[in-house]
């Protein structure tokens, strides 16, 4: 097959998109359409620091022939429509995570795909899998190295607690602090493992920022603990924690037979042994990208070299059901069996 000389670009939400416009800027086999983002005056700061085109209107940017991907990094909220809308173009898409929050959204987004999915091809920015810590942890696991695994622990600690009461999502209803940061780390077990959760428990409450949600009209949940079982039997539990008093971090726990191993504010580390025979070796590896456009390099490489694996949307919408079920189980405060789409 013949590769693309080169890639139409369109971003959409100038927030996170600046810096994939950044990346884009820079390939010289990647051409920028067009920009968009409701907020005009950062639309047209940016465009002229970028000399690029905007435009005032998503419709302009599905409407624009020559668009050959759209990235979209504009809140949450909108995703749904905003895909629905690229895929029936034939647009490629790439997501800022999550694809969408709810069942619904993500049937209507599968029907969609399923009808376009030779010319549509999907990514979401689920970049933990690029970080060099994990990538060297997923062949330890796969070689044995842990022995048999029986549990892993995730937390996604946002602590950016002015962004929460100023911003979009605490004003947003039926936010799930699941779906900005969680997802991260539900993906990164699931691709560690090669596997995928069967069951989910989850309950979220508004605890930490219950005494500022009269003066910030907040809307939402801060807190989320989500309890999976997969097939093997590991159990596995996942928490997003917006409010809390701390850095922006996120923590692994993975407990096999043979070894554990803990990453968290002291670094990466294994542990042999027990009690008094206890061993620990330190890891000095970095627990994120090298740069957070990676996800998006290998997607825009792969479109260009006609080298897409249509298992990389099948595996990003899967994700995107366990996330849908995760909030569902909070709201329904009830256990629930995940049935997948794709």
């Amino acid at each position: 097959m013949k590769t693309k000389k080169k890639l139409n670009a369109s971003v959409v939400g100038l927030g996170v998109g600046e810096k994939h416009l950044n990346f884009l800027k820079k390939n010289k086999n990647i051409k920028i359409a067009s920009i968009f983002d409701p907020d005009f005056k950062k639309t047209n700061k940016v465009s002229k620091n970028f000399n690029i085109k905007y435009v005032t209107s998503f419709n302009q940017i599905t409407s624009e022939q020559k668009t050959d991907i759209v990235i979209i990094a504009s809140p949450d909220h909108f995703h749904t429509e905003q895909i629905i809308q690229c895929i029936r173009k034939k647009k490629n898409i790439f997501i800022e995570k999550p694809i969408c929050n709810n069942l619904n959204a993500l049937s209507s987004i599968v029907t969609e795909w399923k009808k376009n999915k030779k010319k549509a091809k999907i990514r979401s920015n689920l970049i933990l899998r690029t970080a060099p810590l994990f990538i060297w942890l997923k062949k330890k696991i796969e070689n044995n190295y842990f022995g048999k695994i029986y549990s892993i622990d995730a937390e996604y600690l946002y602590g950016r607690l002015n962004k929460f009461l100023n911003g979009w999502r605490g004003k947003t209803a039926n936010y799930s602090p699941m779906s900005g940061g969680g997802v991260h780390m539900i993906d990164l077990i699931c691709w560690l493992i090669q596997e995928l959760p069967t069951e989910v428990f989850s309950q979220s409450s508004n605890l930490c920022t219950k005494e500022y949600k009269k003066k910030f009209k907040l809307n939402s949940d801060d807190f989320i603990s989500s309890n999976f079982r997969f097939k093997s039997g590991i159990l596995s539990r996942v928490t997003a924690n917006l409010g809390c008093a701390f850095k922006h971090q996120h923590t692994l726990k993975i407990y096999g037979s043979k070894k554990t191993f803990i990453y968290d504010d002291l670094g990466p580390r294994i542990y042999t042994g027990n009690d008094k025979k206890l061993k620990r070796t330190k890891l000095k590896m970095p627990s994120l990208p090298k740069n957070k456009t990676d996800i998006l390099k290998q997607f825009t490489n792969d479109i260009l070299n006609n080298n897409y694996d249509i298992q990389c949307a099948l595996n990003d919408l899967r994700i995107a059901n366990v996330l849908c079920y995760s909030i569902l189980s909070a709201k329904k405060l009830k256990k629930l069996k995940i049935k997948y789409l794709t």
